[in-house]
């Protein structure tokens, strides 16, 4: 029998690959819109902004995904990842 609350449990390791993808999503959202010639620019400008806000939620996820992988370890390079991550969004 599958519990509800296992089913709905997402690892670390996945965090950082929903991360990665969405990384990957929101950075080409916002060159397409950087590099457009749309005759409307509010459409360039709603691209650019929605793929900002998409690699703002990426880097979300690395943070936590790092954060909860990183937890045990006390290495200055882990802290200075999650940081990073954090510092980006």
């Amino acid at each position: 029998m599958v519990h509800m609350e296992d089913s709905l449990m997402i690892d670390k390791e996945d965090l950082l690959i929903i991360g990665s993808y969405l990384l990957v999503t929101g950075t080409f959202l916002s060159a397409v819109g950087e590099s457009s010639i749309d005759a409307d620019d509010r459409v360039n400008i709603r691209r650019i902004r929605d793929g900002n806000f998409i690699q703002a939620i990426a880097n979300s996820f690395h943070g936590v995904g790092r954060t909860l992988r990183y937890e045990k370890e006390e290495e200055l390079v882990s802290r200075l990842e999650i940081i990073g991550a954090y510092v980006q969004v």
